[in-house]
């Protein structure tokens, strides 16, 4: 697995987006990555949709389970520059 194309915005919490490529050649866009109150954390790719009570909902599109979120993080930290995760660009990329 590793990490490609890193794109960072300034949106808030919101560090930047990044495509994840697996080992079987998928790539999987739209991984955020976060700022959060314990720290960095990658978030899945997600869809906005509602509930049974017809409240808005943001729904996982890729489940990561916790021990290859940890993973991830690890590669974004080890390919991603502390001076890239400083917010530059406002656009989103995808």
């Amino acid at each position: 697995m590793k990490v490609k194309d890193f794109r960072k915005v300034n949106s808030g919490s919101l560090v930047g987006f990044l495509t994840v490529v697996t080992s079987e050649g998928f790539e999987m866009k739209g991984f955020k990555l976060i700022e959060g109150q314990n720290g960095l954390f990658v978030a899945s790719p997600s869809v906005k949709g509602t509930d049974q009570d017809g409240n808005d909902k943001y729904y996982d599109q890729v489940w990561i389970p916790k021990e290859l979120n940890e993973e991830l993080l690890s590669l974004v930290s080890n390919e991603v520059d502390a001076t890239d995760l400083a917010p530059e660009n406002p656009q989103v990329p995808f």
